[in-house]
Parts: structure tokens; C-alpha cells; sequence
């Protein structure tokens, strides 16, 4: 008859209980990483990580710089993004680029051609612009192909500008910067 005592304080028996129980969490780990792919899309877990948060500061870090919103901007635009959460909407922040910060000293909105949900189609912004903004779906902060052809297209009208896209209450990414 096995010793069972002696058996279960043996190391050879706390040698398979660490290996069952390093198992038990790469299995949890695996699972826990499947239920958050499935429950988030890819897009919207690869916008979390490409965009940005606004700090308390009303600033935004870039690699190289910063956008500065002053002058109320931020809460102006914060208003315009949530009375229109059931369309994309597009506006023009103009202001200054001192080195690779972009001074954010007022705003307007250009004439909108057509809207909806998921899609904005409005008059490109002046040469003062320096970050044409557009909205895009709660938590999608990806730029589509047709958003970069559009920024693209505007650099014609001011090569200093980046392109900024507002996904969240608090959340943007840029893109040319």
C-alpha cells in the first residue's frame, strides 16, 4: 500500500502540481485572450492602441510634439461631437505650428456635402487650417484609405498640416505628423 502522506509532500508530486497549475493559467491566459479578440473587433483594439488621450492639460502627446487646443477649442469641439453622435462630423482647427507643436487657437466648421453614421463629405478647409478633424464612430479610430487620400489632397493647400480624426469623447489620432 502507497504512502500517501509522504507521497503528497514528495517533490516529484509538487513538481506535477506546479506543471498542472502552470497549465491552468496559460489555459485562463489563452481564454481570456480569445473572449476579449471576440468581444472587441481588431479595428477597434488596434484604434485603442494607434490613438491618443487627451491629458487634463487639454494637450495631446506626439512623438515629436504636442497639440495644444487653447482659446476654448477643445470645448467647443467637445460640444459639436456630441450633438452629432449620430453623424460624422468634420471641422476645421486652425491655429499655429511652432516646431512640431500644433497651437490650436480657434475653429469652424466647413460647408457638409453629405453626412451619415459612418461617413462625412464636406468642403476642404483653408490654408490657416493645420489639422483638418473629422469624426468617426465611437471607439473606431483607424483612418480609412479615403481619409488619407483626402489629407493627402489637402497638403496642397497647407504641407504643415496633419490630419486628425475624433473617435471618443477624449480620444484622436493624427496621421502625416
Amino acid at each position: 500500500m502507497k504512502d500517501y502522506k509522504n507521497y503528497y509532500e514528495s517533490e516529484e508530486y509538487l513538481e506535477k502540481l506546479k506543471k498542472r497549475q502552470n497549465l491552468i493559467k496559460i489555459a485562463g491566459l489563452i481564454s481570456i485572450i480569445l473572449i476579449v479578440v471576440y468581444i472587441f473587433p481588431r479595428d477597434i483594439l488596434a484604434g485603442q492602441i494607434e490613438s491618443k488621450k487627451l491629458s487634463e492639460d487639454l494637450t495631446i502627446d506626439l512623438d515629436d510634439g504636442k497639440i495644444i487646443f487653447g482659446n476654448n477649442t477643445y470645448e467647443r469641439l467637445l460640444q459639436m461631437y456630441l450633438a452629432e453622435q449620430e453623424h460624422e462630423i468634420k471641422v476645421c482647427l486652425t491655429g499655429i505650428k511652432q516646431n512640431h507643436n500644433y497651437i490650436i487657437t480657434d475653429l469652424y466648421e466647413p460647408e457638409i456635402i453629405s453626412q451619415s453614421f459612418s461617413h462625412v463629405s464636406a468642403e476642404h478647409c483653408n490654408s490657416e487650417t493645420i489639422i483638418p478633424l473629422h469624426s468617426h464612430p465611437f471607439k473606431h479610430c483607424i483612418f480609412s484609405q479615403q481619409d488619407i487620400m483626402s489629407y493627402e489632397k489637402f497638403t496642397e493647400i497647407n504641407p504643415d498640416a496633419i490630419a486628425g480624426l475624433m473617435c471618443e469623447p477624449d480620444r484622436f489620432t493624427f496621421y502625416g505628423y
